[in-house]
């Protein structure tokens, strides 16, 4: 059996090696019942899987699993997964299969492990940790160092990225590498301060300054004052606010509304937002000289479907805070073919709603079925009455992960399991790792009655 090339994340790449060569390789994303993150680079040659105890380059310890299961080859730059008539099958996003094309971020199965290929596996290697109130994988890691460099080197920060990212918790990472953690930290989302408030919120006000104003009133600048001031989707700011924020950054100076003087403050100001900002200065609804004020230094953060090798961990992480309960290895597979629009958010509340269907079922394990219908799929608008009707165009992983998982089992091993369970449907449908009414639909569909099975 030949050494498997693994990668360290201090590692050099070896002295022959082109540094700008991607090494494509594969990363172990859940095995044993429980989330991993072994990343595997296959050295531009084949890479055998198979179970622990044989010959295979990648041993899982999963009795599925034949001694030689499925092997990854790279041919012209093109990489295939190839089923070596294992007993169990391959499974390439949800569907069985005897050969795939892989692309970056498919994901596979080979008994109750699963897999993630990536085309370049250089930095991908490394715990996932949690970090800040965050679960901080490679790829993520990258972001939060970049963060911590810019908090030494600005007092401002821009941080770009979809909702649900995680843009507070990298405006709280760049508060807590910035110095002592008893400083304010001032969280502001400027998108649900109502239109015609912000500046006074903001800058605060002195007495007599608008009708009804009896005292002074500090603003969020003022209280984040020796600390930092957190402002979320910042973009949503008029115009003239986004004036005044132009000079506070400028010159430290805030100038509450009826002020006279302006007060001198000593804030560092995180800033997030995920609209194209180039685009609103554009159409006219952001100042340019703000812009170019705050454009660098900038940290993009990925989203959760550029980083799947993270989600076993997030939903490991989410059934143990909200009840103690098991992923079905299936729950785990669905979870890393959907796209996930919101992010860590949405996969949060997904979890919990599927929590919630197992506890009410009185199970110990959380099943795919469980999940809300529509998880983790991108929101298409109704047409108009007279609009055309448009669909987002899917990539293939994508329209395998809506499939119905019991299409991915041959009809004898349904019903040999059915037969095991002595015709009792739930039990079954746990075995099989879906929702008992999914599995009622598939007997009838065959004109079949579990009790007499």
């Amino acid at each position: 059996m030949r050494q498997i090339e693994t990668l360290d994340a201090c590692e050099p790449l070896d002295a022959g090696e082109p540094v700008a060569r991607p090494l494509p390789g594969v990363i172990m994303v859940w095995v044993g019942g429980a989330p991993d993150h072994r990343v595997i680079s296959s050295g531009h040659r084949s890479l055998c899987i198979g179970r622990a105890g044989g010959s295979a380059d990648v041993q899982v310890d999963d009795r599925l699993v034949s001694r030689r299961h499925a092997e990854l080859r790279i041919r012209d730059g093109i990489t295939r997964i190839i089923d070596l008539g294992s007993r169990n099958g391959l499974f390439v996003a949800g569907e069985r299969c005897s050969e795939a094309v892989l692309a970056e971020g498919s994901v596979f199965r080979v008994g109750h492990c699963l897999f993630v290929y990536t085309t370049d596996v250089r930095g991908l290697s490394g715990p996932v940790v949690r970090e800040g109130g965050a679960l901080v994988d490679p790829r993520l890691r990258q972001s939060w160092d970049r963060i911590a460099r810019f908090a030494e080197l600005s007092r401002h920060l821009l941080v770009r990225g979809e909702s649900g990212t995680g843009k507070e918790l990298a405006a709280r990472t760049y508060h807590r590498v910035t110095g002592d953690g008893e400083r304010p930290f001032v969280a502001v989302n400027c998108a649900a301060v109502p239109e015609g408030v912000a500046e006074r919120l903001l800058f605060g006000t002195r007495k007599g300054a608008y009708s009804g104003a009896a005292a002074d009133a500090a603003g969020y600048v003022q209280a984040a004052h020796g600390g930092t001031l957190f402002l979320d989707e910042f973009g949503e700011l008029d115009l003239g606010v986004q004036a005044k924020l132009l000079r506070f950054l400028e010159s430290g100076e805030a100038m509450p509304l009826g002020a006279v003087q302006p007060l001198r403050l000593d804030v560092r100001v995180c800033l997030a937002t995920n609209r194209d900002l180039r685009k609103e200065v554009a159409d006219g609804r952001f100042r340019g000289d703000l812009y170019y004020r705050i454009a660098e230094p900038s940290v993009v953060l990925p989203p959760l479907r550029a980083r799947r090798q993270s989600i076993p961990w997030l939903v490991q992480d989410a059934l143990d805070m909200l009840t103690g309960l098991s992923p079905h290895p299936l729950l785990i597979e669905r979870c890393l073919l959907q796209t996930w629009p919101g992010n860590v958010r949405e996969l949060r509340m997904a979890l919990a709603a599927a929590a919630q269907e197992a506890r009410l079922e009185d199970r110990s394990q959380v099943l795919c079925g469980d999940l809300p219908a529509g998880s983790g799929e991108s929101v298409v608008a109704e047409p108009g009455p007279s609009a055309p009707v448009r669909r987002a165009q899917e990539e293939p992983a994508e329209a395998a992960a809506r499939s119905a998982s019991l299409r991915e089992r041959e009809d004898d091993e349904v019903l040999d399991t059915l037969k095991r369970a002595g015709g009792n449907v739930s039990r079954a449908a746990r075995e099989l790792g879906v929702h008992r009414n999914q599995l009622r639909r598939w007997l009838s569909k065959r004109g079949l009655e579990a009790s007499v099975l």
